[in-house]
């Protein structure tokens, strides 16, 4: 349970470094919240709809949450949709901001073709959180612009590379424009259970596209726009990384009908434990005891050679290193040697001839062949040298 604990906190810390150089990176919004601040705009990192009152927020920008290999993030669908939207979307607004860009093919600054997520893609997610009649095209490597005026008395001119919008013709009749480029939709209004806004192209708000032409001027247009009448509240900004936790959230893991597997995890070590500290009692501390643990001790070892695949120069030296004990007991502390082994042979002969020689020529097999024996005769020896080594009795003298 320590090592889990251990682990988990280990992984968390690396996600937070994750999400903070994910903020940095060109496909990041490390910039947007210094540019919303910088124009007297609150920025909440904590998503209010979770932690704090919903009446705190104004508006929630959420990316999809999308790995830096470009996969979607999440387990589910119904967990996807929650970590989008938060737990009260139809009292906080949210801004879904759509991926483009492979974060893992932009290491060295090039936005090449093969960095674009598959348009195919990008729909499958839109379907797994609800909005399943969004379809995107892409307008070709070279760069787009025009102008835009989302707010009265305000225009800006947005520059966009890859530009990515919504298809027109498949737009669903409850979703609006509310901008856009010749090819196509950039951000709708979509009424479902209740209104969201969806932006087909990342580059109008990420590090890199706040840029180009004036569309750090158009993001401040585009969120005052949307803030509507809690203009004065802060703004809930996300980033793909933090969304993906939140899919994948913790709390998941102390639903009710998991319970009882929690119930029989705790149920377990309490056993282990009983069984290990209390069960058997205290340690017995006579002679019979000692020599249990030795006998107990050689079969272990035995045991784990030949489980664990050790080569025959292990198991010879194992068995000389057993019988020079055996010798050792026999005849002294002085006998634990080749010729104490040797006279351990003789003695043993005294009481049982065939039993004795038979044990000595599986020892000295074991000791001078056993280096060049195959898996399978090792095996057979020692098992053959283990009822041998029971069926003799060593007595000192």
């Amino acid at each position: 349970m320590v090592v889990l604990f251990s682990t988990l906190t280990h992984a968390g810390a690396g996600l937070a470094q994750e999400n903070a150089d994910f903020d940095r990176s060109p496909t990041g919004y490390m910039g947007l919240e210094v540019w919303l601040r910088s124009s007297g705009i609150q920025v909440a990192r904590t998503d209010p709809s979770t932690n704090s009152p919903v009446s705190r927020a104004s508006l929630r920008i959420v990316p999809l949450p999308w790995s830096r290999a470009g996969r979607i993030i999440g387990d589910g669908d119904r967990s996807m949709h929650s970590a989008v939207f938060g737990d009260k979307p139809s009292i906080t607004p949210t801004l879904i901001v759509l991926p483009k860009w492979r974060a893992d093919r932009l290491e060295q600054g090039v936005a090449r073709e093969d960095a674009l997520i598959p348009s195919s893609d990008i729909d499958d997610a839109l379907a797994r959180i609800g909005i399943p009649n969004l379809h995107i095209k892409r307008t070709g490597p070279r760069f787009r612009q025009a102008q835009q005026s989302i707010l009265r008395h305000r225009v800006e001119t947005i520059r966009i590379y890859q530009a990515q919008v919504f298809s027109r013709d498949q737009t669903p009749s409850n979703c609006v424009e509310m901008a856009g480029l010749q090819a196509g939709a950039l951000l709708l209004k979509c009424t479902f259970d209740f209104d969201f806004y969806v932006i087909s192209d990342p580059d109008l708000l990420n590090n890199h596209g706040l840029a180009l032409g004036e569309n750090a001027d158009f993001a401040i247009s585009m969120i005052d726009e949307l803030r509507g009448l809690f203009g004065r509240r802060p703004v809930y900004l996300a980033t793909a990384d933090a969304v993906a936790s939140n899919a994948a959230d913790p709390d998941r893991f102390l639903a009710f009908h998991l319970w009882f597997i929690w119930g029989a995890i705790i149920l377990l070590a309490a056993v282990c434990f009983w069984r290990g500290a209390v069960r058997f009692g205290k340690p017995l501390t006579n002679e019979a005891t000692s020599d249990l643990s030795k006998a107990a001790a050689t079969e272990a070892t035995a045991r784990l050679l030949r489980l664990s695949g050790n080569d025959g120069r292990m198991t010879a030296q194992f068995v000389h290193n057993l019988l020079a004990d055996k010798a050792g007991l026999l005849f002294g502390p002085h006998a634990a040697n080749d010729a104490g082994i040797e006279r351990m042979f003789r003695h043993l002969a005294l009481r049982d001839r065939s039993s004795a020689e038979a044990f000595e020529a599986i020892s000295k097999e074991l000791m001078n062949r056993g280096k060049s024996m195959t898996q399978s005769d090792l095996h057979r020896h020692l098992e053959t040298f283990k009822k041998r080594l029971g069926s003799i009795k060593l007595e000192s003298r």
